[in-house]
């Protein structure tokens, strides 16, 4: 199809004959099945993984949305490993506290409803010789203890970071702990 000229002399630009519907999806879609959810699960965490994660702290590794390999020797202790709330001036924070039918934290908890979340939380996690503003962001929800299987959790943790991922916050990874 050619641009035309229109009576002022300049080229007009082409217009396409049919409008194609946009596919991406909507991230507010709480609904989403292994078949149409292309991403790819994060391994389920073995034995080690499940008690070390966390370091001493007092959680276990139920699932989680991130496919960094887990390295034992790189645990954190209790003392190393720092959890700080995300600081009051992230750009996060606004659409986290967000208030709303459609708040993130709100579609966030929705995502992760199949689960007994006893909390739900943003956090920055890393160890006090980086940067605190270095530290990454993560989404925890924190289950009863031996109430979540890890299909379950990890088809939730997906959901929620689908979410994430809809509202540009890509970098933002999603995590499912259990109480010791």
């Amino acid at each position: 199809m050619k641009p035309g000229i229109n009576k002022k002399g300049k080229s007009a630009k082409a217009t396409p004959t049919t409008i194609e519907l946009a596919t991406e999806p909507n991230p507010t879609q709480l609904e989403t099945s292994e078949a149409s959810n292309p991403r790819q699960r994060a391994p389920k965490p073995n034995f080690q993984e499940k008690r070390h994660y966390y370091g001493a702290m007092d959680y276990k590794l139920v699932a989680r949305t991130s496919d960094t390999e887990f390295d034992k020797t790189q645990a954190k202790t209790k003392e190393e490993m720092a959890v700080n709330p995300v600081g009051p001036h992230s750009y996060f924070v606004i659409f986290w506290n967000g208030r709303g039918a459609n708040s993130l934290q709100l579609l966030v908890r929705k995502a992760l409803s199949p689960l007994e979340i006893v909390n739900l939380e943003a956090v920055q996690t890393g160890s006090a010789d980086q940067d605190k503003a270095a530290w990454p962001v993560v989404v925890c929800a924190t289950v009863k203890k031996n109430s979540a299987k890890w299909e379950q959790a990890v088809d939730a943790a997906l959901k929620a970071k689908d979410i994430l991922d809809g509202w540009d916050f890509e970098d933002i990874h999603c995590e499912i702990r259990e109480e010791k």
